[in-house]
């Protein structure tokens, strides 16, 4: 009876439906991407082998701290390395935005050889052959140390960036850091394959990075790939390039300072990147670990995975609360249509209600018949909403990822995600269809005899 009172009006039980459908799909499709773009982060944070990140904790221009930076990035990296107990080792990092310019990549021209800080101006044999200018993301790095935080034999994850090196730099250490960054420079250069493809780059080419009036030439030691394709990203940047720690900051400036006649050592870094050491003692826990760190230096922010994940968790808990009250709109219009065309199908059938109550079926069963009447409907459309929800949920993902140029999957379509959003529609549906039901079983028998339409 249940059932066909439901299909009585097929228009309507279609229109109802639909509506659940749709507010449905919009549920599952924001949270599955939602949930995805978490999965990935944090799969991200637990998958890498940086188990204490450190991080500025001062505004710029702070005394210690140059361009949001850790001051004497390469001395602080060896203080902590030395508790060989505990720690395995330490990277710093430095990352910038820097001008680009490409010279033709078929051009045999060597790079002069630089010692100490860079010259203001290319000889004119080299500019006479630039290509492109542009802008890029630079990664500063000491390849002998970074190569330790690999996920395996060639793949680096930072943050969301994926690389896979193929080849890697000819020279392990940072030479020119030595004796105040008047050492030596590899002008060694890796450039990803999106930069290498656009540019016409490849192995020997020869690029020059800058900012400001700082100039230098390097050659292309190897292509790499990340997964960031275009979208967003490339709106802004052309491409990465990785070289020598060092060599980025002399070309940031993130070197050392002129005051008066003193030269004083800044050796400006990003972040810190510290592995532990497997074998440590059990007790010493990277929590232990890092809060021993950051009592050695306060003016600086030491984090363990647990402490990203946190941070990460508070992230995604802004975006699911955005996502969920955009879709909790959407399901309470759709479950009020619900209720207005149960509420136009009670009024419709008044004599009926009134017929069954006067031959003795009582207010408990009328209620629960319109209850379980727009519980169908609402079930109903949560089912068929889930199919819609999983095509809108990849096309979703795949716009996103698409628009910000990263290739990578940001769609997480799980059981649990399904339960959890019909469990909540059911009961928001519970609730709303108590106005319909309230209405067919507290009418009066005489009153519903008696009603002319």
């Amino acid at each position: 009876m249940i059932i066909e009172n439901v299909f009585r009006r097929k228009g309507r039980t279609l229109m109802c439906i639909t509506a659940i459908a749709i507010s449905t799909a919009l549920l599952v499709s924001l949270l599955s991407v939602a949930e995805g773009i978490w999965q990935n982060a944090s799969y991200s944070i637990l998958g890498s082998r940086e188990d204490i990140i450190i991080k500025p904790n001062l505004p710029s221009g702070g005394g210690t701290v140059i361009r949001q930076g850790i001051n004497n990035g390469h001395k602080l990296a060896d203080e902590i390395k030395s508790d060989t107990i505990n720690i395995s080792e330490v990277s710093p990092m430095h990352l910038w935005w820097l001008q680009i310019t490409t010279t033709n990549a078929d051009s045999n021209i060597e790079s002069p050889v630089l010692a100490g800080n860079l010259p203001v101006e290319l000889p004119d044999d080299l500019t006479s052959n630039v290509s492109h200018s542009g802008v890029v993301l630079a990664l500063g790095v000491i390849p002998e140390r970074l190569k330790n935080f690999f996920a395996d034999e060639h793949t680096y994850n930072l943050d969301i960036i994926k690389f896979k090196f193929d080849t890697w730099f000819e020279t392990p250490d940072d030479p020119h850091y030595r004796n105040n960054f008047t050492g030596p420079w590899t002008y060694e250069l890796l450039i990803d394959e999106h930069l290498a493809k656009t540019q016409n780059l490849r192995q020997g080419s020869k690029v020059n990075l800058s900012i400001d009036t700082n100039s230098a030439p390097f050659s292309v030691t190897g292509i790499f790939k990340t997964n960031l394709l275009g979208g967003y990203f490339e709106d802004y940047v052309d491409g990465i390039v990785i070289l020598h720690l060092s060599e980025l900051q002399s070309i940031l400036g993130d070197d050392v300072v002129k005051i008066g006649n003193q030269t004083v050592i800044t050796d400006n870094v990003e972040t810190l990147a510290i592995s532990l050491n497997p074998n440590r003692p059990k007790e010493n826990s990277p929590k232990d670990i890092a809060y021993t760190i950051q009592e050695k230096y306060p003016l600086l922010d030491v984090l363990t995975k647990e402490d990203q994940l946190k941070a990460l968790v508070e992230q995604n808990a802004i975006t699911n609360i955005f996502y969920t009250a955009i879709s909790i709109v959407a399901i309470i219009i759709g479950l009020l249509f619900v209720a207005c065309i149960m509420l136009i199908s009670v009024y419709e059938r008044i004599n009926e209600i009134g017929t069954l109550r006067a031959i003795g079926i009582s207010k408990i069963t009328i209620f629960k018949w319109i209850m379980l009447e727009s519980l169908l409907l609402v079930i109903l459309g949560v089912l068929i909403g889930f199919l819609p929800g999983y095509l809108g949920s990849k096309l979703l993902g795949t716009y996103i990822s698409t628009s910000l140029g990263i290739n990578q999957e940001l769609t997480a379509f799980s059981p649990g995600l399904l339960m959890s959003a019909f469990a909540g529609i059911v009961v928001m549906g519970t609730f709303i269809s108590l106005i319909p039901a309230l209405r067919a079983s507290q009418m009066k028998i005489a009153q519903a005899l008696s009603f002319v339409r």
